[in-house]
This record gives C-alpha cells, structure tokens and sequence, in this order.
C-alpha cells in the first residue's frame, strides 16, 4: 500500500513535506516526554473567498521554535517547506456544500454552479515553546499573528475577520508498526495510569490481534482471521481482551488475561449456534466483568452476554427479546449497576434497546426512525446515558431516482442523539451534537462512543465525513473523507469538537476512548489517504491524551426522548410477501427449486465512489433487514481500488455475516471497464480468490475484455455477469463465454431497464441518465439476438434501494448452490417480491427459465405469477418479438400459450410481467432449437 500513497503524491506532484491531507506530524515516540511534544496547530486560509486567491509568505515563530510544517489540502503545484515558507493558491473545484436553510443535506444538481466555490488551503504547523510564544503568519494576501494561549483545544480562533481560523490540534502518537496495515482498535487504562491498546494487524492475508502499553507491543494470537478486539481493565490490574477468530468459517470468541507482566494463552468463550462478533467488555472496577456481544442463534441476530465474577465466566446468557435481528452491543458499570445497549430491527425500522443486566428490555426510541450503533455509560451514581446514530425513516426502502424517492437511501445523513433515564423515563439530552461541529461538515455525524469517569465528566468520540469532491442530488458521493473528534458535556452543550490529527479513513473506522486519572485518552484508525483522492497509504493506529478538563456532567429538565411521526409504510404486506416468495417451491424433473432473492450488484465505502453508499456492515444491515434478502454480493469497484486490505475485510464480512441457509454472501466484486468492453461483477462461490487488475490497453478499449477475464475465471472458478449495458459503462456485446458469463443485469435500480429501447422503465427523451449517456448497442436484446444465452437478474448498483431483485432458483440454499443456479441461467428479475414460475414443454420434456432444449412440436408456454399488486399486463416475447399479452388486473395469474408459428432454427421465449404500481419482473429466456420430425 506504500507504493499506491507514493504513486499518489508522485501524480500530484506534491513533497513529501506537503502532503495534502490533514497534517501527518511525524509519530511521537512512545518514550518522547510530553513537555518535548510540539504544540500542533491547523491553520486555513480563503473561508470566506468567492475568488481564487493566490498565497506566499513565511511562517515565523518568535519566543519559541518552529518545529515542522505540513500542508493542508494542497494541490498540484504548491508547497509548504518545513522552515515555513509556503506558496499556494486557494481554487474553485467541485466540494460538499455548506449547510444552507434551502438545502438541508448540501445536494446540488448536476449542473448547480453552487457545487463549485472555493477550496480553503492551509498548513498544520509544529510550535515548540511557551503558550506565550508568538507566530506570525505572513502573505501578501493577507496577514496574522497568535500566540498558542489564544488558541487552547476546542476554541478555534477566527483571525483576518473570518477569512482564516487557527485551530489547536492534540500531539498524535503513532502507536502500530511499519509495513502492516492496522485498524479496529480499542483501549483501556490500568489503575497505575497505563494507557493499553489492542487493535488487528493486517499483512499477507492474515491478521493478528496486538496489544501496546506505548513501551512494547505484543502478539496474541498467530496469523489468522480475526475481528473487531475489546479490551478492559477489570480494577485490580489485570487486563482483558476478548475479539473474534474465524474457524471454519464461523466466529467463535476468544480470551486472554494479562497477569504479572505476560499474557495468556487464548481461552475460547463460545462454541454452539453461528458466529459471534463485535463484542464489548465492560468491568466494575472491583475484578468482575460483563462480556457482551452480537451472535448468529436460530437463523437470528441477538445480542448475548457472560458474566465474570474474578475467578471465571458465567454461562452464556440472552440479553435481547423478540424476532427482529439486533446488532452492535454496548455495556457499561457505575454505581453499582450493569446497563447493556444496542439497536434492533424488531418493529421494522431500527431503534435503540437498553436494558440492566437483570431487568427488563427498555425501548429508548420510538419512531420510524434509522437508530443504530448505541454507546451506554452509567454515572457513579448508576445514571445510564445512551448516545446513538440516526437517520430518516423508511431507511433501505425504495429509492429509484428517476422513478421512486419515498425511501431513505443508506447514507442520506448522520446524527447523533443521547438520552439519560430519570427514574424509569428516557430523557434526552436535547442541546444538539451537531452544534459542536463547523456548519458545513454537520451533514454526517456518526459512531459516538461515549466515556465517564469517578468524578462524573462526560466525552463523546465521534466521526464525520468532513470532504467530498462531488455530492449529487441523487445522492452519490466521491473521493470520501472521514475523520475523528473528540467533545465532551459543559453543563448546557457540546464543547466544539476537536479534530484529532492524521484520522482521514474510510466510513466504517471507530475510534475508541477512555477516561482514568484525569486524562482523556483517545485512540483511532487511519489509513493515511490523500487529498482529494480515497487511495489508501498504510493504514496505522494513533492515541492522543489530553486533560480531562470538563467539569461534571449535570442534567436538569429536558423532555422525553422525542418521536418523530412515522410515514406511511412504503409496503405494508412485505413480511407477507417475503414469506410467500420464500415458502414457493417449484417441482420439474423430480428436483424441487426455491427462490432465493438478493443483489449482486451493491457498492460501500470501499469504492472511490462509494461516499454515498454508506459503510461495508451497513450493506448487510441492509440485506438482512430493509431488504430482507437470502444472500448478497459486495461489488466495489478492483476490490476498493485494487486495495489488498479492503479486498480482506470484505471477504471477512461475507463470512461474518453468514448465517447458513438464511443468509449466505457471495464473494466478489466490480471489475470496471468502459465501453466498448463494459463493466462486469465477479462472482465466486469460495473465498481467497485474486482480483484480476486492468491493464492500460484494456481500460481504454485497445484490449477485448474476453480473452483476458474468461481465462481468469476458468482457473478461479468464478462467473462474471455483466451490466449498466446500454450506458458508457456497457458493452456492444463483442463477446460471451456462456459458461462464465452466463446471464447479464437487465435492470439497475440505479437508473434504468437496458432489455430495448422504449420497454417499461428503460431510458425516455428528456431523462436525465445517471450514467450521462445512451450506447443502443448495448441493449439485451442485442445480445440474444446474437445468440448469446443469457439469462437476466435485476441488481442495484449505487445508492438505490429495494427495488431491484436478482431471484435465483436454487436446489440448494449455499454458497456453491447459488453458483451452479447461476450457471445454469435458473433466475429471473424483479423491481419486488413477485413470484414469476416459468416453465416450456416442448414434446416430452419440461424446461425451466434458462434452460435450452430442442423439439419439433409446437412448444408450450406455462406461466404462473403471484404478484405484490394486480397484474397490469404479461407479455410473451419471442425472438424480440411481442407474440401474446395477458392483462389480469388481478395479483395472480396463469395462464399457457402455445406457439404456433414455431419454425425452424432456433428460438428463445421469455416473459415480462408489469403490475400496475409499474412494479417489474422477466424471466430468463428458455431457448429452443426446431426439430425435424
């Protein structure tokens, strides 16, 4: 990864003193006193230009010394020198607008003037010396001066009227190891005021679990395939640390104590039902502590927990209640008292559960509303307080842009909210979270992680996706940032957060924090990417410990935790429909099929395009629950850029969130090339599979795609399906291997139907297509024409939800089952849960959707459709060619056709029904050949 940052910076033609992300001050030594640590200081210039403006002066610190200089958001051509000497130029370009009273979530159009404005650019600068120390900066733009005094943590100083700001920045202390890629973290402090971490440590396809006091870091585990490590101090000066460790592709938990100075050997914690992930320690203090986490049971998602009394764990024990899958746990002591938090789908949208150890469930929100990921503390007082993320309703429901916007796609927006119980009510803490962050970085607010101490001070750890470089009105995203701060509780708000240096990473990192001793200490993951682009560097773990300066939290009024009023469902008999479809079996030639329902074409974080797309966990969030699929495929583009790392913690999702016979994600990805070649998605059945890269000549067309990715795939064993056909992304169907390529995305809930021109939901004059183009050649019925047997299945792409199906119908319900379907071209499409059985006897054979066959009698069409609104019409193609049309008005329907104008040569049938809400669904073709008599 090393090589793919120096690519970078190479490309941008940026030193290595300028690097344009948000300051990489070299890492602290873990010995380095804290009187030697420089002060850390962001400055930015051009807050408030409406016009470029160029830059240069010097930095220069009087009183004290100046340390280092870094560059902040720096483009091509500008330099920052370590001395202080700089030359910049401050540009418009496309970025993420600023909140605005008419624009809640910063969208623009694609032709909105207001997506360009000026870009600040700016310096993080090193000052070592007395707060009384004087640094002056020095352009012909524009001049200022500050001492360190006037410019404490989390009081920016305004300077030069608004149109630059000085902001102080926690010292950094790099903590992970060179040449590895480090991320999932957390941390604990010992009674003597040591600082531990654990975090995973990734190289050569494989990771291990270490811990660090900042002296020494050890390995607990040998390489493998671990997950999400928790890490307490149980008060008595022993340390806990508990992750997940895959063995045979399920989860199991895994413990170890560190005790008079080494480690234990791992102790295993679970070992019936599926797999267990994302727990959370939680210790009294006194010796005793409470194990909680995320497991797989009975084809359902609950939350379990053990209890250690000092001596060994408890039984396991079932925290949560009820049929909707619950996720993400949190636990917490004080005052004597076990509160335990996480999120639950069980009313149909996600809200907040918590619950004391023994007592009942407590349900803290009580809307429609997205509400997931809970942190929970409790005061020495017994006090619970739970923070949360949040969304609109209807998250994961329809939203088809051209077509249907009434659902809340997956990464609309972020927020934080945090309620207290009084008594036995939920208060919440009403003063708003996002008024601790600058106005134009409010629109995502997510992962807080909540911290308290003896003398009752309250701090929050949060994230933010500070920087895109284009954010669209249909939500797309590109080049995302996110990073991490720090706020805690004043009496009456939220102190402004406090940015902590070298953060920037992908969606899904969390940071972890602890307070002990009067301390603050904040830990985070990074992966170092550079502005403005999401390629990685190395990704590293880095801590910062500041005074726990807060006073103690005090609550007084407030109001029951609000509740927004619930939209109307978008679907009102989906849990009837999802059952039906599920419960559908089909019986021809003695096999019996099911239907298996899921997307083979869904984008995260990982892709450079994917800031819309919400995080990797949230794609699964999504499958299991919004859209209640049977499996899933992620297809980030190269794997997230031909990222290793990111190529690792998918296949790892894809086992973690397995749960067999109910849920089973496919392996796989996105591999992008534009037209004439297209884009195809890579599916396999096995993990550990390479990711085929593209070379120049094939990206810019001067290659077929064929002869270099079918090879792959026969020696991989995978199967690609190709899609966005008719598009600039698409192809003109130079070639197919019908072995590997056996059927093709027809619709894209992303933009439209590619079968032909002017079929339901395809491209219309006038539309704007978010693919910014129409290539007729790629049209599907280009392709049968040619002869190619392909069969068809519906998927999603960016952004849009629930409303594009790819139904396989399967023999058996696994990984590799799934895959010979697929093969065989047994699947059809849909936009919702209709059941379409499609069957053709041709003499005395029956054949299913996909298949191929020969007679020399007139073949005959069986069909039966069992719809989610009345039938509008069923149309019979053959050949391209409309042949017979139904018009029911009714939700189930069969009905037969025999073809009497059968002739020679070969012949393809299909089926497209068309329900009157414009809900779709076709069949694979069934191919076949006339034979003479």
């Amino acid at each position: 990864m090393v090589r793919y940052l120096l690519l970078v910076i190479l490309l941008l033609g940026v030193l290595c003193t300028a690097w344009a992300v948000w300051g990489l001050p070299p890492a602290a030594s873990p010995n380095q006193p804290a009187s030697a640590q420089p002060m850390l200081f962001r400055i930015i210039v051009g807050l408030t230009d409406d016009a470029e403006r160029g830059w240069e002066g010097r930095l220069l610190v009087s009183g004290g010394e100046l340390a280092g200089c870094s560059g902040w958001r720096l483009g091509p051509k500008d330099r920052v020198s370590a001395d202080g000497t700089f030359q910049f130029q401050t540009r418009i370009g496309n970025l993420e607008n600023q909140l605005r009273k008419d624009n809640l979530y910063g969208q623009t159009d694609w032709n909105d003037p207001n997506i360009r404005r000026v870009i600040p650019r700016g310096m993080v600068v090193q000052v070592r010396g007395p707060e009384s120390a004087f640094v002056r900066f020095e352009s012909g733009s524009g001049s200022f001066d500050f001492r360190p005094s006037e410019a404490p943590l989390g009081r920016p100083l305004t300077v030069m009227g608004g149109n630059a700001s000085v902001e102080r920045l926690p010292w950094g202390e790099k903590l992970s190891e060179e040449n590895r890629d480090d991320d999932y973290p957390a941390v604990a402090v010992t009674p003597d005021g040591t600082r531990w971490t654990v975090w995973l440590s990734y190289r050569d396809a494989a990771d291990v679990v270490v811990a660090s006091d900042g002296a020494r870091t050890y390995r607990l585990t040998g390489n493998g395939d671990h997950h999400a490590p928790a890490l307490v101090s149980d008060g008595t000066g022993r340390l806990h640390a508990v992750w997940s460790a895959n063995e045979n592709g399920i989860y199991h938990l895994f413990g170890v104590v560190f005790e008079g100075g080494s480690w234990s050997k791992p102790t295993k914690l679970t070992s019936a039902g599926g797999s267990n992930l994302w727990p959370r320690l939680a210790s009294d203090g006194s010796g005793k502590l409470a194990l909680v986490w995320q497991g797989f049971r009975e084809d359902q998602s609950v939350i379990l927990g053990r209890l250690y009394d000092g001596r060994q764990w408890g039984p396991e024990t079932r925290l949560s209640s009820g049929s909707g899958n619950c996720w993400m746990p949190s636990a917490a002591y004080g005052g004597g008292r076990l509160w335990v938090a996480w999120d639950s789908y069980a009313t149909g949208a996600y809200q907040i559960y918590a619950k004391p150890w023994s007592g009942k469930v407590e349900r803290i929100t009580r809307d429609a509303n997205f509400a997931v990921r809970a942190s929970v503390v409790v005061t020495a007082a017994g006090q619970p307080i739970v923070a949360w993320e949040e969304s609109d309703a209807n998250w994961g429901k329809d939203f088809v842009f051209l077509l249907d916007r009434r659902g809340t796609t997956l990464y609309k927006n972020r927020r934080v909210r945090v309620a207290r119980r009084e008594g036995s009510e939920w208060m919440e803490i009403t003063a708003p979270v996002a008024d601790a962050f600058p106005a134009g970085i409010r629109r995502f607010i997510q992962h807080p992680q909540l911290a308290t101490d003896a003398d009752g001070r309250l701090y929050m750890a949060l994230r933010s996706r500070t920087y895109t470089s284009t954010s669209r009105i249909d939500f797309w995203a590109v080049n995302g940032v996110w990073e991490s701060f720090l706020s805690w509780w004043d009496g009456s708000r939220w102190s402004p957060a406090i940015l902590m240096p070298s953060s920037m990473g992908r969606n899904g990192m969390r940071s972890a924090i602890a307070l002990h001793g009067g301390q603050v200490h904040i830990v985070w993951p990074t992966d170092n990417r550079a502005w403005p682009s999401s390629r990685y560097g190395e990704l590293d773990i880095y801590a910062a410990k500041l005074p726990a300066s807060a006073p103690p939290a005090r609550f007084s009024g407030g109001a029951p935790v609000e509740s927004a009023a619930a939209p109307a469902a978008i679907h009102a008999n989906e849990t009837e429909s999802v059952r039906r479809i599920r419960d559908y079996r089909i019986t021809i030639g003695g096999k019996q099929y099911r239907i298996l329902r899921g997307d083979l074409h869904r984008h995260t974080e990982l892709s450079n395009d994917g800031a819309g797309d919400g995080s990797l966990d949230e794609l699964y969030r999504y499958a299991l629950d919004a859209a209640a699929m049977d499996y899933a495929h992620v297809g980030d583009h190269q794997m997230g850029s031909d990222e290793e790392y990111n190529w690792w913690i998918t296949q790892k999702s894809n086992d973690l969130y397995q749960m067999p016979r109910r849920f089973v994600p496919l392996f796989g990805y996105e591999r992008s090339v534009w037209w004439p070649n297209g884009h195809r998605n890579v599916i396999w059945a096995e993990r550990g599979k390479p990711v085929l890269r593209i070379g120049p000549e094939e990206a810019k067309g001067g290659a077929d795609s064929g002869p270099i990715l079918y090879p792959y795939l026969r020696q991989t064993g995978g199967i690609a399906t190709p899609h966005s056909s008719a598009t600039p992304q698409g192809t003109d169907w130079r070639d197919n291997d019908p072995e590997l390529e056996p059927f093709v995305e027809i619709y894209q809930g992303f933009e439209s139907n590619y079968e032909h021109a002017g079929a339901p939901r395809s491209w219309k004059e006038g539309d704007r297509p978010v693919h910014q183009g129409l290539r007729t050649e790629g049209y599907v019925w280009n392709a049968w024409a040619k002869g190619y047997k392909l069969g068809v299945q519906a998927s999603s792409d960016h952004i849009s939800t629930h409303a594009s199906y790819a139904c396989i119908l399967v023999e058996d319900f696994t990984r590799q089952g799934l895959l010979d379907a697929m093969r065989r071209r047994h699947s059809y499409a849909a936009t919702d849960n209709i059941v379409l059985d499609y069957r053709l006897v041709a003499g005395k054979s029956t054949y299913m959707m996909g298949d191929s066959g020969t007679s020399s009698s007139p073949p005959r069409l069986i069909v039966k459709i069992i719809g989610t609104a009345p039938i509008k019409q069923v149309d019979v193609i053959k050949n391209n060619k409309y042949v017979h049309q139904v018009s029911p008005k009714r939700r189930e329907e069969s009905f037969e056709y025999v073809d009497s104008s059968f002739g020679e040569g070969d012949n393809y049938y299909y089926i497209r029904v068309e329900q009157t809400d414009g809900q779709l669904a076709w069949s694979s073709p069934i191919w076949v050949t006339h034979q003479k008599p």
